[in-house]
């Protein structure tokens, strides 16, 4: 994050794009609660959400989508 200064107000804007960001949070939460296992961590979110039908055919996909080279 920087800060610039505007008057008495502080205007704040990212340093680096959201999705590097994001991708850091996910890993510090699996790191955090699920001693670093991606997949735990998935499992977790899965089975203490409520998914969808279609949530669940749209994660079933993705998965699908990983085995392919």
């Amino acid at each position: 994050m920087k800060r610039s200064e505007r008057g008495k107000a502080y205007f704040y804007r990212p340093t680096r794009p959201a999705q590097a960001s994001f991708r850091q949070m996910v890993r510090r939460l699996a790191d955090v609660f699920c001693n670093g296992s991606s997949f735990d961590l998935i499992a977790q979110l899965i089975k203490t959400e409520k998914l969808s039908p279609d949530d669940v055919r749209s994660l079933q996909e993705i998965a699908r989508g990983k085995d392919s080279p």
